[in-house]
């Protein structure tokens, strides 16, 4: 299993993702929540997943679809699983303090786009307070939901590499 590429390449971008994401935590622990640094982070799963790709069409270009898109789902089903640790450590056990400036921010954010009613304020808040953003099961459960966002991106990059080469 090690000695697949794409676990290598998923184990890189995944590390490479969980190094930049704490130096910003460092910086300022409030970028831990923030969902735009963690849609800049998808640039370096981009690059992992179309190098794994390339490697598969390269070899041999006249490849099965299927067999392009497993390299690349691989990839970033490995780099998404040690992000999804990272996350629950950071939250629960180096700062479980976060998880108060994650509720405020994603309340900030329902709030500005007119997504929030009184009674979702209330459900929200109830929820966060127990801990239900951080918990192991709502971050399994935003792994295995990230992983169908994840297929499709892993399809489409196949079909481009697929025409490409």
């Amino acid at each position: 299993m090690w000695k697949s590429p794409a676990v290598r390449i998923g184990l890189l971008v995944g590390l490479m993702t969980v190094v930049v994401m704490f130096c910003f935590y460092l910086v300022d622990n409030s970028w831990a929540y923030r969902v735009s640094l963690r849609g800049g982070v998808m640039l370096i799963y981009l690059i992992g997943m179309i190098k794994a790709g390339q490697s598969i069409v390269k070899a041999e270009p006249n490849q099965d679809f299927r067999f392009i898109i497993r390299p690349i789902f691989v990839v970033f089903l490995v780099a998404n699983l040690i992000y999804f640790v990272y996350y629950y450590l950071l939250f629960n056990v180096i700062d479980p303090d976060l998880v108060a400036g994650q509720k405020a921010y994603f309340l900030q954010m329902a709030a500005s786009h007119g997504q929030i009613t009184e009674e979702n304020r209330q459900v929200f808040l109830q929820e966060t307070m127990q801990g239900e953003l951080t918990s192991a099961r709502a971050v399994l459960y935003n792994y295995a939901s990230g992983a169908i966002g994840g297929f499709a991106l892993s399809a489409a990059l196949a079909f481009v590499l697929k025409r490409l080469y």
